[in-house]
């Protein structure tokens, strides 16, 4: 059982059909607080870094998706997010921010694990981890978390 969980604010795409080309629109429903911003979608942490949670999700969705897709720019309130980024390591889909193998290399690159990662027993990733893009796939090396293998929060099932 993971000890703290996420969510994100419903999006919704609207087409405004009373209005000239009939133009999309995204929505979200207003969420009361205190907004920040964690990371971006070149990896950098902003806000308050002193939260694991937020970069800790990021890293998750690199791992839990088989190293397929890297869901950054997280922002929201307390743990209730808006608005991500997904980059994949193909560099096809999500738009134009979705920055491809070199996203997911910037942000792999700045994170540092924490204690969830370590609970989650995700691969260690940082400066330290060596990375490379073979025919539009991103290929990780590295170690576990402080050198434990699949944690507890997965049934001790890798990611």
């Amino acid at each position: 059982q993971v000890p703290k969980k996420i969510d994100f604010v419903p999006a919704y795409v609207l087409e405004l059909v009373d209005r000239p080309g009939r133009p999309l629109i995204g929505v979200e429903e207003f969420v009361e607080g205190v907004f920040v911003k964690h990371n971006n979608n070149v990896g950098a942490t902003v806000g308050d870094t002193e939260r694991s949670t937020p970069n800790a999700f990021s890293h998750f969705t690199w791992e839990g998706s088989n190293r397929t897709i890297l869901v950054c720019d997280i922002q929201g309130v307390d743990d209730v997010y808006t608005d991500p980024q997904i980059h994949t390591a193909s560099g096809k889909g999500f738009g134009r921010g979705n920055l491809g193998p070199a996203g997911v290399h910037a942000f792999l690159a700045r994170h540092r694990c924490t204690q969830i990662c370590e609970f989650l027993g995700m691969q260690s990733v940082g400066a330290a981890t060596r990375w490379t893009a073979i025919d539009g796939n991103t290929e990780r090396r590295g170690t576990p978390c402080e050198g434990r293998g699949p944690g507890p929060g997965l049934g001790g099932h890798p990611l």
